[in-house]
């Protein structure tokens, strides 16, 4: 918790790197459903390619959980929320 604090106030160096959005997408899978409701549903659909990136990990995972807890909040108690994953 306190690296991606530290580098958003810019006083931790940034590691970027290429990484796969949809291998990040797998590993928090089961973390971003901990962080919807359990009435939303989180689909995950296949990629047929990676979805390769130059990016902080950490920065990564940190907007991909965002994006889970602003959706939560955007969708109150209507709709899904979805997102593509890669067969494995």
């Amino acid at each position: 918790m306190t690296r991606p604090l530290l580098a958003y106030s810019r006083r931790a160096p940034l590691h970027p790197e290429p990484i796969d959005v949809v291998h990040c997408l797998i590993e928090l899978e089961v973390l971003m459903r901990c962080v919807l409701k359990p009435d939303i549903g989180l689909t995950c659909r296949s990629s047929p390619q990676p979805l390769m990136v130059f990016v902080d990990r950490m920065q990564c995972d940190t907007v991909l959980l965002d994006l889970c807890i602003n959706a939560r909040v955007a969708i109150g108690d209507r709709g899904t929320t979805r997102a593509m994953r890669q067969n494995t």
